[in-house]
This record gives structure tokens, sequence and C-alpha cells, in this order.
């Protein structure tokens, strides 16, 4: 299966949970105590959302907060580890691809942590761009 194959099905599925999560049960909206396998992936794919969120704001935060320069090497930076992000989540079985959704938000949860870090810095004793990674 290519990338272009898996983009495509990653994306039907996105738009077929878009579609369906609002008619799930309600015992899906609470993510504790036992849970069915499926319940356990829409939990987990909350939780995922809520990390690419934060991600997303600290991110635009910090790209206010830099100098001018700075902007161009955290956007790169940043691109590059989203795609190693990507890859590192990937995992390759029987010839199946499936995606550690557990994976991806540990790294994007660390990586928060990273831009936060970079955003207190500028904010309180100005950015130190030597850091940035």
């Amino acid at each position: 299966m290519n990338r272009h194959h898996l983009n495509r099905v990653a994306a039907s599925c996105m738009i077929w949970a878009s579609l369906t999560l609002p008619s799930m049960s309600q015992a899906q909206n609470k993510c504790e105590g036992s849970l069915t396998d499926f319940d356990a992936v829409y939990c987990y794919q909350k939780v995922f959302l809520q990390a690419d969120k934060d991600l997303n704001t600290v991110y635009g935060k910090l790209m206010s907060a830099l100098p001018g320069s700075a902007k161009n090497t955290l956007k790169t930076l940043q691109r590059t580890w989203i795609k190693d992000r990507d890859a590192s989540s990937v995992i390759d079985r029987d010839g199946f691809k499936y995606v550690s959704v557990g994976r991806a938000t540990q790294m994007t949860v660390t990586r928060v942590n990273e831009l936060n870090d970079r955003l207190r810095e500028c904010l309180s004793s100005g950015c130190r761009v030597a850091l940035l990674r």
C-alpha cells in the first residue's frame, strides 16, 4: 500500500468519524472504566486530537514571540518533527500498516512541552534561538 493510498484511507476514516461520532453512545463520551476496543480507540483519538490542538496553539504563540529569522528555523524544524513523528508512529506488521495513536500522542505531548519551554523563555528572558530543535 503506497503512501498516497494510506493518506486517502486515513482521510476517509477521519471523514467517517466526523460524520458518525456525534451519534455514538453516551458511554463513549466518558473515557473511564471498562471500555470496549472501539471505545478505547475513540478515547485515544480524543486525547491525540487535544494534544494536536495544544501543539498548534503553542506553535502559533511561539511563532509570534520569535524574531523574524527564527520563525523560518522553527517552521523548518516543525515540519521535520511532524514527518519524524508520523514515520515513528506507523507500524508495519504482516503486510499491513498500523498507526500507533499512543506513540503519536506521547511524541506530540513531548513536543508541546518543548515548545512551551521555548515560549516561556521568550516571554521571560528573551528567545534563545539556538535552543530550538
